[in-house]
């Protein structure tokens, strides 16, 4: 019966909440008219294995055909395509805002800095909306969606059923994956498109980036990898909102790989504007290669907290695996 219960178990999770207790009867059902009667773990497992993958199984009974990026996963795709669209939406029109706010203009260009809100509200969502369908149909192809570790494609067996998940334990929260998620993509949006709103004005003067742009350009395909494949695990949370070993190794890795890309970054002196630097020097009485000494060592203790989060996250996850 057990093994019933964790097939059925299987299939109602890939199903509207409101359909799953009549599809878990019904399929019950369908199970035992199968099944002779004192029926064998063997003639279980046979039965079982005649009906197939669960997630296939699934998309038979939901009343709803969504081929998009695929029924098993569609809700996912749709939550998250909400979430983020919003998010990149609502970034890119603030930044618009506030550089117009730092940058203002005479009265009569009033209808073009409206335009240009309006138009990076939209570039925000179409941008936001591309990315997520990408990282879906990459979710979808690799496997993911059906239980596997990513693009590992193998028949499907009893020895795939998962078990029934102790969420006290191993549980994702779902509060934290979309704070991931909204953080995640904030800070892809601006160091990919608006670097520059990164800065400060001190004692009025004028608003100066922190960033160089230009040197930051060198990183952009890094950046955007990263943002792509951060987003991607955030979805994989998503989906299956419990710790499994391939979800701990790949958010482990990510961590690792992260952390090195930033250390190449901090030890980049040009990664500073110059000007920056100068407009600091100003504001004390230390020299300039004094208040860049500074700067360099604080952007290294940043780095250090960044990486022990890195390293504890990784730890957590791997261990709430094995509990």
């Amino acid at each position: 019966m057990e093994m019933i219960d964790r097939y059925i178990y299987a299939v109602t999770q890939h199903l509207p909440e409101n359909i799953r207790e009549d599809v878990s009867k019904e399929l019950r059902s369908n199970i035992q008219d199968m099944l002779p009667e004192d029926a064998s773990n063997d003639q279980i497992r046979e039965v079982l294995e005649e009906l197939g993958n669960p997630i296939k199984l699934a998309v038979e009974y939901n009343p709803k055909s969504r081929y998009l990026i695929g029924p098993s996963i569609y809700n996912q795709y749709i939550t998250i395509l909400k979430l983020v669209t919003g998010i990149a939406a609502l970034t890119m029109g603030c930044i618009a805002i506030f550089t117009w706010l730092f940058n203002p203009v005479d009265v009569q260009k009033t209808a073009s800095v409206i335009a240009n809100i309006i138009s990076a509200f939209f570039e925000g969502a179409l941008q936001g909306a591309f990315w997520v369908t990408l990282v879906f149909v990459i979710m979808e192809r690799s496997g993911v969606h059906e239980g596997n570790s990513p693009f590992t494609k193998k028949k499907w067996t009893l020895k795939d059923l998962p078990d029934i998940p102790d969420y006290g334990k191993k549980k994702i929260s779902r509060v934290s994956t979309t704070a991931e998620i909204f953080f995640t993509v904030i800070v892809t949006v601006v160091l990919i498109f608006r670097p520059g709103v990164i800065g400060v004005s001190l004692n009025g003067s004028q608003f100066v980036p922190i960033l160089n742009a230009d040197r930051l350009n060198t990183y952009i395909i890094g950046i955007v990898l990263f943002g792509v494949v951060s987003l991607g695990i955030l979805v994989w949370k998503t989906i299956y909102p419990y710790w499994i070993i391939p979800l701990a190794a790949a958010n482990a890795g990510f961590n690792i790989a992260t952390a090195v890309f930033m250390l190449f970054m901090v030890r980049d002196r040009h990664m500073v504007n110059g000007e920056f630097l100068n407009l600091l020097e100003s504001l004390t009485k230390l020299t300039l290669p004094q208040v860049t000494l500074i700067w360099q060592r604080g952007l290294w203790v940043f780095a250090a907290v960044i990486i022990m989060i890195a390293i504890c996250d990784s730890i957590a996850g791997v261990f709430k695996c094995k509990r």
